[in-house]
């Protein structure tokens, strides 16, 4: 009979998904940043859909409705957002940005950032960028300048988030952009083009986290010049294939994501700031009626919820080697709720995932806000 091998050499080598204390392990504060994707805003359809906010999602998976709706596109509800991501303690969001390889550059998945912006609680909570630089969104040489120039005027805001005194500004991808420019030493003098350009506009650089995964070529990604590496999700690692066991409990999302941070831990030079997988189940995107077609995840109980971000918060603890200026750590995400990672407070488990997220941070003290 078959058996998820991986999963339990995992479970073996981590046991309850401890964290090995290490001369590094302190009580320093560490931060909490939150992946923000604005999937919400794009106008629906006659039936009241979206490419995102799919009949799917509604009809089939309602406990994932926030408490405000399926959209999300108003200063108003933007505002309930950071109040809630304030009041259980994250620290900043991090707004995927798109930048379109189409000649057309406007999209509904930046609008976020500019409710941000005019939000009137808006100092509660700083703010970051998470370049998309997936497929349709790729960037290469030829719009570098360009896109810089409009990354820096973002960085001017003084409630931007920043480490070591610079605007953070992370890519989802670092192999992508390692094949866009196609060598590390082209990411290199773009990077280091980026940074002079962020100096010279009085802000002393970019501190710049590339997202790897550990299929990855991490080796070259370290001499593309990143400051620092990251992550969007790990939702699929160290797992048995086999569709017969896609199933899983939400505790096993844990021991995957620890192998993650270890093994990149373990294959870079680089700083490193690890990423809480808080869920992953994209069957709402998938066709009605269909198999699923990925690994998904169930049973997130707040007890699961909590002992995922206390294994994060003491693996940044164990690892202040790893650190780039002040430790921060990220979740995916606060609003994937198509893809079944997400902290957004709903109609049917009203703030049950953030509550379980701030008894992770608060009880070591860990709760930060600018």
């Amino acid at each position: 009979m078959k058996k998820r091998m991986m999963l339990v050499v995992l479970y073996i080598f981590f046991g309850a998904v401890s964290v090995p204390a290490d001369e590094g392990k302190n009580q320093e504060q560490v931060r909490i940043g939150a992946y923000y994707f604005d999937g919400w805003s794009a106008v629906p359809d006659a039936e009241g859909y979206t490419y995102h906010i799919t009949k799917r999602l509604v009809n089939e998976f309602p406990e994932r409705e926030p408490v405000w709706g399926w959209r999300a596109d108003t200063t108003e509800i933007m505002t309930k957002q950071i109040d809630y991501a304030a009041d259980f303690g994250i620290s900043f969001f991090a707004f995927c940005w798109y930048y379109p390889e189409a000649p057309n550059k406007e999209v509904s998945s930046n609008n976020a950032i500019e409710l941000f912006l005019k939000a009137p609680n808006r100092k509660r909570l700083q703010h970051a960028f998470l370049v998309a630089n997936h497929a349709g969104f790729r960037i290469g040489p030829g719009e570098w300048d360009e896109v810089s120039k409009i990354w820096i005027r973002y960085f001017q805001d003084t409630n931007y988030e920043r480490l070591n005194g610079k605007p953070l500004l992370i890519f989802y991808s670092a192999n992508e952009l390692y094949k866009s420019f196609g060598s590390a030493e082209a990411v290199k003098q773009g990077l280091d083009r980026l940074r002079k350009q962020a100096e010279v506009a009085g802000l002393g650089g970019v501190a710049i986290a590339g997202g790897v995964l550990p299929n990855e070529p991490i080796k070259e990604i370290d001499e593309c010049g990143f400051d620092l590496l990251t992550g969007y999700n790990y939702p699929c690692y160290g797992f048995d294939l086999d569709r017969s066991y896609w199933k899983h409990p939400y505790s096993d999302m844990i021991i995957s994501d620890v192998y993650c941070w270890n093994y990149i831990r373990d294959n870079s030079k680089l700083p490193y700031a690890p990423t809480l997988t808080v869920g992953w189940d994209m069957r709402a995107w998938e066709p009605i009626g269909s198999e699923p077609k990925t690994i998904y995840f169930v049973d997130q109980t707040p007890e699961a919820i909590t002992k995922g971000v206390t294994t994060l918060i003491d693996w940044v603890r164990a690892h202040s080697h790893k650190h780039f200026g002040q430790p921060f750590a990220m979740i995916y995400a606060w609003n994937e709720n198509g893809e079944g990672g997400y902290m957004t407070p709903t109609k049917q488990g009203g703030t049950m995932i953030l509550e379980a997220v701030k008894k992770g941070i608060d009880p070591v003290g860990n709760t930060s806000k600018p």
